[in-house]
Parts: structure tokens; sequence; C-alpha cells
């Protein structure tokens, strides 16, 4: 079934499409004291372009997101 929605995000995201994560991070921003962790990944294309995901629970990036799929990780002691 299509949906506007799906073939806009398949559009969005045909770039990642073969290529390489080449590193992780969590950028840290504090906003008036309150710290936040955003999920980044540096990726490069097949075309070389290279990009800067950052994971946001909107696109409007009212904050950080979380990726589902992966395996879940223990947190350590704080």
């Amino acid at each position: 079934m299509s949906h506007p929605d799906a073939d806009f995000l398949r559009d969005y995201l045909k770039p990642l499409v073969g290529a390489t994560i080449m590193s992780v991070e969590a950028k840290v921003e504090d906003d008036g004291g309150y710290a936040q962790a955003w999920p980044v990944l540096n990726v490069v294309a097949q075309s070389g372009e290279k990009y800067e995901l950052e994971v946001s629970m909107d696109e409007e990036g009212n904050g950080p997101g979380f990726v589902f799929g992966l395996p879940f990780p223990e947190r350590g002691a704080a």
C-alpha cells in the first residue's frame, strides 16, 4: 500500500542505500540546563557525499530520537 509519507521517506532515505557508517557519536546539547544526547551517524554515500545524520523525534528537531532494531546494550553505572 502506498502512502504520501512512505513515498517521501523512501525518496528522502534513498541516498543511504549502500552508504557506509564511518562513526557514531552522541552529541550533547544543553538547552537551558536540560542536557540531551542526540544520536549521530557519520556516513559516506556511494556517491562520496558525506552526511552527519542526527536522529530526532520529529522533522522539526524538537528532541533526540531512538533507533529501533538494534540489540539493546546494558547501561553502564552512572
